[in-house]
This record gives structure tokens, sequence and C-alpha cells, in this order.
């Protein structure tokens, strides 16, 4: 690949594969200073993957990585640290700040691994909150503070050190859309003052706040749309568009079923909006190919408080979308969903595809019965896998993906080298937790 020269990172066929699970395949791409980058796609595609590989957390398969027009490939474990701490600012889903410490001093935490003096520390914290719209909150701790202001804060944690690329996943994952907005207000202004911002995002309505939006789909760039919100608002300063990618222009055939992290249909590409309900017996569907009774699907979904007549027209709502035949109730054969692919991958001991897959719990608001078994039963599957293979970057992964469990955030604490910034901030979670548990 002709790497441009105003190319902050290129990546050329980059790959990544844990066994025999291909994560990534083949992906090649330029990103010229201070663009405004969102990577999207759904839970499995590789997003996270990829942008641990951007930020020098993973190493890739094969492929090559050039940073600033040099390659990473040769570069050892200490160079890479140096280069990781030195150019890369982290924003993850999860704030991870230390509870004991006010706002400035989570803030000026990250000076103390990069020996700057002492009595920088509170001058440099305070101008970064003041950036940020918090400098009244300064003084104050964590439980203090909102979660939208606990990001912020995080977000000034990743700047102290005045990286030139932001890697951010899923900023706004754990918050609510309402405090979404000086959240991204804060990605705006970095864009504005020149940092490279690469985002991972799940949601189209945070995408829309990028220059740039790049779309993953199982481990492939599919699509790449170019700048739509230049700096100034003049196309004459817009952010260059991201290089061509392989693949782009591919398209979704058939019907495609996911249920973990929360609930998608899309038929041909297009996504079809089906009420909750509805998914819930969709969900039973795809766990049972060889078909249920109507009794069964009547109990499995609706209890024991459940009605025939209920369940007809809700199956009569749904073969509008899927074909669904009858006696037993059943799914057209061809059609799958994520859960059942992470179950086999599961079964053929591929923990890392399993997790790719795994967004979080299977329809996380259902309390339909046979959803609470197959959901405990999925997510304790996962969670043991991880934990029995120890390998760090997995483990970091899922702690992100289950927030709360104390276990996981230890074990990852234990399995992430010293120099990886990830093993902080578990640390600091870990503590959290602890803390909360007394």
């Amino acid at each position: 690949m002709t790497v441009d020269p105003k190319s902050v990172i290129a990546l050329d066929n980059i790959s990544k594969s844990y066994g025999s699970v291909a994560v990534l395949d083949g992906v090649s791409l330029s990103v010229p200073g201070a663009a405004y980058v969102a990577l999207c796609g759904a839970s499995g595609a590789g997003k996270t993957t990829l942008l641990g590989i951007l930020g020098l957390l993973e190493a890739p398969t094969s492929g090559d990585y050039r940073f600033r027009g040099e390659s990473t490939r040769a570069l050892g474990d200490r160079q890479l640290a140096e280069l990781r701490n030195r150019a890369f600012g982290f924003v993850f889903q999860q704030f991870s700040l230390i509870p004991g410490l006010s706002a400035w001093q989570n803030v000026a935490r990250p000076l103390t691994f990069a020996r700057v003096p002492r009595r920088e520390h509170k001058r440099r914290a305070l101008e970064l909150l003041e950036r940020l719209g918090l400098a009244a909150r300064a003084e104050h701790r964590p439980s203090q503070l909102s979660g939208g202001e606990q990001q912020r804060v995080a977000i000034a944690r990743a700047l102290i050190t005045d990286p030139e690329v932001i890697l951010a996943d899923e900023p706004t994952g754990n918050l609510p859309p309402e405090q979404w907005g000086p959240i991204l207000d804060a990605f705006d202004l970095l864009h504005e003052a020149g940092k490279t911002i690469i985002l991972v995002t799940h949601n189209p309505a945070v995408a829309e706040r990028a220059s740039s939006v790049l779309w993953l789909r199982a481990g492939k760039l599919a699509q790449d749309v170019a700048p739509r919100n230049p700096v100034g608002g003049s196309t004459s300063g817009a952010t260059e568009p991201l290089a061509p990618t392989a693949g782009a222009g591919s398209e979704e055939a058939g019907v495609l079923l996911e249920f973990l992290g929360g609930a998608q249909v899309k038929t041909h590409g297009e996504e079809v909006r089906i009420p909750p309900r509805l998914m819930d017996i969709l969900a039973m569907l795809v766990a049972n190919p060889h078909g249920l009774t109507g009794e069964q699907l009547l109990l499995l979904v609706y209890g024991e408080d459940g009605r025939s007549g209920t369940l007809k027209s809700a199956l009569s709502k749904l073969r509008r979308v899927v074909p669904i035949r009858s006696r037993p109730y059943r799914l057209e054969t061809g059609l799958t969903a994520d859960f059942i692919r992470l179950e086999d991958a599961l079964a053929k001991g591929d923990v890392a595809a399993a997790l790719a897959l795994y967004g979080g719990s299977l329809l996380p608001q259902s309390e339909a019965p046979g959803v609470t078994v197959l959901r405990e039963r999925l997510d304790s599957a996962i969670r043991r896998a991880v934990l029995e293979l120890g390998e760090g970057n997995l483990t970091w992964r899922l702690a992100q993906t289950l927030g709360g469990d104390l276990e996981v955030w230890e074990a990852a604490v234990e399995q992430l080298a010293e120099s990886d910034p990830r093993r902080t901030l578990a640390a600091v979670h870990a503590e959290q937790l602890r803390a909360e548990w007394q």
C-alpha cells in the first residue's frame, strides 16, 4: 500500500487471529493528522481489536502498522510502551477514576509516570478541567460527580500528557443520552485543536459528530464515508477523507439476527424494528432449531400466565419479517444468530472468537423465562472460558463488557503487562468495586 505522507496512522493488510479464528482480515487504512473518525459495526465485528492494535496494546498477526511513516513491527516492548505513552491517550467506556482522589488529582495522575515535576501537576490538570467545563468541580471526588462529568474527567486524564492521537472505546456507552452532549462537545473541541481522534461506537447519533465514519463487518472494512463536518464549516479546511479500503461497498444479504448486548434484526442489510416480546420469541426459536410446540413456546416466552391467542398474534406479526413454520414452530433453515455462533466457538475452544461476539448479555431487558435461563447459561460460559484461558487482552475486554465483576477486573490486573495503561485502570476499577462491597 502507498502511504500518504500526511498520514499519522497507516495500516497495511492488517490481520488478527486468535488460534484458528480471524477477528480482523486484511485491514488497510490511512488516517491523516487531525482526522476525527468514528469506527462503527455490530458486536463481534472487530472494532475493539482494531482499536487495541491502533493503540499498540495488541500486535497484529500479520501486516504492517506504520506510525508517522515508521513501521512498529520491529519495536521491542519497551519501545512500544514509550511510543504508546507518548503518542496516545485512551478513553474507555469505564471511567476508572480513583475514588479517594479529587477530579484534578485523577487527571494529574499520569504525570507521575511521565516524570513531570510535581509542582506542574495541579496547574496542568486545572487548565484541562477548565477547557472541559469542569473548573468548578476540580476538588470534587468521583462520587460527587455525575456520570457525564466523570467521563469528562477521564477525557482530561487522557489528554494530560498531550498525546497526538485520542483513542476512545464507546465513551458514551455507560451514559444515558441526556449526558452525551458535553462528552461529544469535548471531542469536537479536541478535533478543532488538531488532535487525531478515533472513536468506537455502535450508536449512529454519536458517529454523526465525526468527520469520517468507518464500518467494520466481520473483520473487514466495509464502508468509508467522506468528511461531513469540516472544522470551521468550510470545505477548504476540511479534514482529508480516509484512504480507500478493501471490501468497500460489500453488503450483507439475507437475515441477520443479533441478540447479545441488545437486539437487532436486519433483512438484506436494512434494520427492521421488532418489539421486545417478538424478539423473545425469535430468540427461543433460534435456540431450538428442531422446533417447539405452542405450549412450550408459550411457557418459554410468557410463562404460566401466557395465552395461546397472544402467542398466535405475535407469531403472525413476526412472520412478516422472518419465515416461521408450524407444527412444530421453527425457523426456516439457514437462519442463525450471534449467540449460536458464540456457543459454537466455545464448543471448539475458540474463546477469542466467542468473546468477539459477546457484546453483552442476551436480551438484557427481557424477563421471559426461557431467555432468562439462556442468558445465565451464556454469561456463565463465556466468563468461565475467558478466566480459564488467562489472556490479558481478552480478560480486559470481558471486564469492560461486564462492568461490575470484581473477579474479572482482578484477573485483568494480574494478566496485563505492567507497561500496559489498562492495567492501572483495571486496578483502579477493582479497588472501587472492593470499596463498594465493604
